[in-house]
């Protein structure tokens, strides 16, 4: 196959990427978050691709929201909390015994409110995403970060919103384009991807900012 980068699918440039790493014969691969802003067949290449490569014994460091794959891949898991690890155990004793108070509510998160594993992940990514792009917007680096936010899950309608409120300049993380698919900028293919009903304001130096993520 003779094409550009630009003309292959989102799945066969991560692959490519994956075999150009592949070609210094790296003792460790360092993946973070191979399968973001992927449809749900270009993930499975992805994942394909890993999962031979697990086979083969190449040591491998993930970052991903794909717990499936990680419960079935993974030798350790390394649970983040609070810009640190906050637990460290194999598969099996992080989802299904998990010691710590943030590790057991994260993973009882979808079954306590009925949304799914993949719709609790879209929710944890658009977190991570939004929660990033407020704190590079608003604040200056000696600025003291101040962030709340609310989650609201309407059962009858299936509606999940994100509500953040914080304060530092007045900044609009979706006054970018209708649709990010001609951007390079990561956090926005995440959130236009996974999200839809975006507002932003700005009032008394606070910025409020809602989306409502789309189920799986």
């Amino acid at each position: 196959m003779f094409n550009y980068p630009d003309e292959i699918s989102g799945g066969q440039a991560q692959r490519a990427a994956i075999v150009r790493s592949l070609m210094m014969n790296p003792e460790i691969l360092l993946f973070n978050e191979p399968m973001s802003a992927l449809d749900p067949t270009m993930v499975g290449e992805v994942l394909a691709v890993i999962r031979m490569l697990a086979k083969q014994n190449l040591t491998m460091i993930i970052v991903t929201h794909e717990i499936n794959f990680v419960r079935e891949v993974a030798d350790r898991v390394l649970f983040f909390a609070d810009g640190e690890i906050y637990e460290e155990e194999t598969p099996a004793q992080i989802f299904d015994a998990p010691k710590k108070p943030k590790t057991v509510a994260f993973m009882a998160f979808a079954d306590k409110y009925g949304l799914g594993e993949k719709y609790s992940q879209r929710l944890q990514l658009c977190c991570e995403e939004i929660i990033f792009e407020m704190i590079s917007g608003c604040y200056d680096k000696r600025d003291k970060i101040f962030m709340t936010i609310e989650i609201i899950y309407t059962e009858t309608e299936r509606i999940l919103e994100l509500n953040l409120s914080c304060g530092g300049n007045s900044y609009n993380p979706f006054d970018k384009k209708a649709s990010a698919d001609d951007r390079d900028d990561l956090s926005l293919k995440i959130l236009y991807g996974y999200g839809k009903n975006f507002s932003h304001s700005y009032s008394d130096g606070e910025n409020k900012v809602r989306m409502e993520i789309t189920p799986p």
